[in-house]
């Protein structure tokens, strides 16, 4: 995955993930963000890039710190590239693995 498609997963489970924790709808995080809910849409679903203000208002509005919601970012970012670390490794192995049966 590229990296700024990664970056908009990323975002979108992070706000995503908040907002269910808070478990507030979207149109109530609108309300308290000041962000439409059409934009707060798009985000979660990784079709907008947020500016810096925007997530400072979404993170306002969920009722977190914009430290804190970086780093849910930061955590959920980091944790997908070492899945796909994991998996580039695991393929790898089974790579050798077939060309070591197959030279036998």
């Amino acid at each position: 995955m590229e990296n700024s498609e990664k970056t908009k997963t990323c975002f979108s489970y992070t706000l995503r993930s908040l907002r269910l924790e808070k478990d507030i709808s979207q149109e109530q995080l609108a309300e308290k963000s000041g962000v439409s809910r059409q934009q707060i849409s798009r985000l979660e679903c990784h079709s907008d890039n947020p500016t810096l203000e925007t997530i400072r208002l979404l993170a306002q509005g969920l009722g977190v710190s914009l430290q804190d919601f970086m780093a849910h970012f930061e955590n959920y970012f980091n944790s997908s590239l070492l899945k796909e670390k994991n998996l580039r490794l695991a393929e790898e192995n089974q790579t050798k693995q077939y060309h070591s049966k197959k030279s036998k």
